[in-house]
């Protein structure tokens, strides 16, 4: 029986990494197992929500954490927004893995070398004090990124265009 147990204990923790060890971004579709289309009951069942803006039964954004913020329509995500290189979820911590080596923390200029230039980007207003923000959308892709001081600090996926 001890023998029985140990095994058990052994698949349930390399099944729990292997599903711990990293979610990928599919630009335009999601982040790991959060996909675009989800509604808030199935994301409720990977992560807790920690803030809900609009309505409780059709919400506009939840927040899950300080790492991941999603946009619905319709009760329907449609992008999904993270803050930072490991989610909490449910089953435990999860780290994601960028996009062409662009994720939270990769100075802009190496994301770009990756991506290339095809991206439409705009300055976001800060105050005086404040590092310098842009964002550069690659609308084809479905893919987003807020930069500080040249350092990308939240990726945005959404449907691509």
């Amino acid at each position: 029986m001890k023998r029985l147990s140990a095994i058990l204990c052994v698949v349930a923790f390399v099944a729990t990494a292997a599903w711990a060890a990293g979610w990928v971004v599919e630009p335009g579709k999601g982040v790991g197992t959060l996909t675009l289309g989800m509604t808030p009951e199935q994301v409720a069942s990977q992560l807790t929500a920690t803030e809900t803006i609009g309505s409780p039964k059709n919400p506009k954004w939840i927040k899950y954490g300080d790492s991941v913020l999603v946009e619905y329509s319709a009760s329907k995500a449609v992008m999904i927004t993270l803050n930072k290189a490991t989610l909490s979820t449910k089953a435990g911590p999860v780290t994601w893995t960028p996009f062409s080596g662009a994720g939270i923390g990769t100075p802009w200029s190496s994301a770009e070398m990756a991506l290339g230039k095809t991206y439409v980007a705009r300055d976001l207003k800060v105050a005086k004090s404040q590092a310098k923000e842009t964002y550069f959308a690659y609308t084809s892709k479905g893919l987003g990124f807020r930069t500080r001081a040249g350092v990308i600090v939240q990726v945005d996926v959404w449907n691509a265009h």
